[in-house]
């Protein structure tokens, strides 16, 4: 609800409202939270002993006072709030004019204690046609399922296939008589059904992957505001005359590995250098040219940098860890080169938030980029979500723990389609590169299927 009203009005700008007092206030707690970012890196004691406990208390607390600090400018500034309930609910030739043509369908999942229901939004002789089903799947049932069937795939489970097959004949096969000329699904999940790679079920002997062009949507109505001109507030429209330079990519960050997992309570191996995502970066910088292109790697790959740059370029592109918090979810983070007189290195959700992108897509080449907290009716909150509200309308994130040599190729090829693509979309080249890794010595899905497509397609 809170994306659809910020895409539908257009974010406001919360700083120009700001009284000097408050500036400075905020200022203060974002430099308190940096801070102790910064000596919870430094810290020398183990992530259980008592200076780092103590650490993580302030560092809780810290962000507690700057959340209730964000909360209470509104309450300040009351004009400032965003306006509910402008956005109607969707008609159906309203739910058809999203469809870009006549071979793409919409499935749409609501998932209840006691059932699962899918909508299917499909043109057939000149008009939009919608069918319902009733699929008997409990939510706890569903949840199981699709969270076992998400780990055999991301642990190269050899016996994948069997769930594969029985999760589309569950989820997908009863709308198959509306999906007869379809070649396009734009998936609005529900619920747990967020963690399904919905590309790597089995129909048949093929993946859906091999029939379909597969995009996600965290519903109807904000895929509309997406696909709208207006989509970006205007204060960050550039004038059309302007160069709009195509890329900036960091990768392989300089992280100082075992501050890194310190901080984030994971191992030190989870954080080594990822010399295949610099080769991914550069390599994407000669597929865009010099003059097109900024590429950031090692020690410049900064937090700092990427603030500076990102709502200069058309496409964003993050070849680097990343790491999901589950419990707050816009502390989410990508792992950058830190700054130490500035910035922490990690990029958090509610740092992309504030920023006003212009980028038509953003790329997280790094691990599990797309899991968030999944909540009834929000679809994923995290790293996607907050860029959204930054301004893009299109993410390309990642499911599991990817192989980065893997990614490398699929990121290359990806964008290599993008800029040949002519007429081609996003999603149909994510595909292409994907099904190239799956037609190759890497078939197990693990490979191929782990990066999705959350937005408009186009």
């Amino acid at each position: 609800r809170t994306l659809l009203d910020v895409l539908s009005s257009g974010r406001v700008n919360v700083t120009k409202a700001m009284t000097k007092e408050e500036d400075e206030r905020e200022r203060a707690l974002h430099a308190q939270i940096v801070t102790l970012n910064s000596q919870l890196f430094q810290s020398d004691q183990k992530p259980d002993d008592v200076r780092s406990t103590v650490l993580k208390a302030k560092l809780e607390k810290a962000r507690l006072e700057y959340e209730a600090f964000q909360a209470n400018l509104y309450t300040a500034h009351p004009e400032l709030k965003v306006q509910r309930g402008q956005s109607r609910a969707l008609t159906i030739a309203e739910a058809g004019a999203i469809l870009p043509d006549n071979r793409t369908a919409i499935l749409e999942y609501v998932v209840t204690e006691k059932n699962t229901y899918l909508f299917v939004v499909a043109r057939a002789a000149g008009k939009t046609a919608v069918a319902v089903y009733s699929l008997d799947l409990r939510s706890d049932e569903l949840g199981k399922a699709t969270e076992s069937f998400r780990e055999q795939v991301a642990t190269r489970d050899l016996t994948f296939e069997t769930p594969a097959r029985r999760l589309y004949d569950q989820l997908v096969k009863p709308a198959e008589k509306q999906l007869r000329g379809i070649n396009k699904l734009i998936i609005v999940p529900d619920g747990q059904l967020w963690d399904l790679p919905f590309q790597a079920l089995r129909r048949g002997e093929d993946y859906v992957l091999d029939d379909f062009v597969i995009s996600y949507a965290p519903s109807l109505s904000v895929l509309r505001e997406m696909k709208k001109p207006h989509a970006k507030t205007p204060e960050v429209q550039r004038p059309p005359t302007k160069f709009v330079p195509d890329l900036l990519a960091l990768g392989n960050p300089d992280l100082n590995v075992n501050e890194v997992a310190k901080l984030s309570l994971l191992r030190a191996e989870d954080f080594g250098p990822i010399q295949s995502s610099e080769t991914e970066v550069n390599t994407l910088g000669q597929l865009y040219g010099r003059h097109r292109s900024k590429i950031l790697v090692g020690k410049l790959a900064t937090e700092e940098e990427a603030k500076g740059e990102a709502e200069k370029y058309r496409l964003l592109h993050f070849a680097t860890h990343a790491v999901l918090d589950d419990r707050n979810p816009m502390y989410s983070r990508i792992m950058l080169s830190r700054d130490e007189q500035r910035e922490d290195g990690m990029l958090e959700a509610w740092e992309l938030m504030k920023m006003n992108l212009t980028a038509e897509m953003v790329v997280l080449s790094a691990c599990q980029t797309a899991r968030g907290r999944v909540g009834a009716g929000e679809g994923v909150i995290g790293m996607s979500w907050a860029l959204f509200v930054a301004g893009s309308p299109t993410v390309v994130v990642s499911q599991w723990k990817v192989d980065s040599d893997r990614t490398s190729e699929l990121m290359i090829d990806f964008h290599r389609n993008l800029v040949r693509r002519g007429a081609m979309t996003k999603a149909e080249a994510l595909r292409l590169a994907a099904l190239k890794l799956r037609h190759g010595r890497y078939n197990h899905p693990f490979y191929w299927a782990g990066f999705v497509l959350i937005g408009n397609e186009r």
